[in-house]
């Protein structure tokens, strides 16, 4: 499957859910994003849906209001200001307006203090969301740059299973998907440090292998420059 098929078939499933449950939010702003497709943004549009098709696939014990506010905050959030077109932003918050609680999720996740982490978990729709978006990230974390990859593996490890938890432990209604979100991350996020392990050794392996080759060829040099010299000294 391509990355436009993929694109297309997300969105046909948001689409669906949103028709089938009536969710207004939801619908009125599907259109729009559809509108963008092919503009630059694609990848982040793939990604907003890949987390809405997780949130309608845990089966959320919500009503169809809530998971509404929930699909459209997802929409609504982390697209890069300066690729998406303009107006996009205030046209999508438009849609929402007349739902407080859609601001009041999206101000949670826009938080921007050294205490984020501490911040979000109090907001449980908003802490509920951003690990709904941990569990699509990991899955394509093999796709990634290593670097990036193993930052997004060292900030797993340092908040989000805590945060699943904490999930755990205080928003009893959401333990079920919480628990496969936090055993799905953590699974992930294992494999996926193996495989940089193993990117890892190749690369030091690759690393030794240059440098022997260029010891290698630095004697052979000087081995061909003392040749060269002494049969210099034989002609003359």
């Amino acid at each position: 499957m391509n990355d436009r098929d993929s694109l297309l078939e997300l969105f046909e499933i948001v689409t669906q859910e949103a028709e089938q449950k009536q969710l207004t939010m939801t619908a009125a702003a599907l259109p729009f994003i559809r509108s963008h497709f092919n503009m630059g943004c694609d990848v982040y549009y793939r990604r907003r849906l890949s987390v809405c098709r997780m949130l309608i696939d845990l089966h959320l014990p919500v009503s169809a209001e809530l998971l509404d506010i929930l699909l459209a905050v997802t929409l609504n959030h982390s697209l890069p200001g300066d690729l998406i077109p303009e107006d996009h932003e205030r046209t999508l918050e438009a849609l929402t307006a007349d739902e407080p609680r859609v601001g009041e999720i999206l101000a949670a996740l826009r938080y921007t203090g050294a205490d984020y982490y501490e911040r979000l978990v109090e907001n449980r729709y908003a802490l509920l969301i951003r690990l709904t978006e941990r569990g699509v990230l990991v899955e394509s974390l093999y796709d990634w740059p290593a670097q990036d990859a193993r930052r997004y593996v060292r900030e797993t490890r340092a908040h989000f299973f805590t945060m699943c938890i904490y999930a755990k432990e205080h928003y009893r209604e959401f333990l079920g998907p919480v628990s496969i979100l936090m055993e799905k991350t953590r699974n992930l996020t294992g494999a996926n440090e193996a495989l940089l392990k193993r990117y890892e050794e190749a690369d030091d392996a690759l690393n030794s292998e240059i440098l022997s080759l260029r010891e290698e060829n630095a004697a052979i040099r000087a081995m061909i420059h003392e040749i060269s010299g002494d049969q210099g000294r034989g002609a003359n």
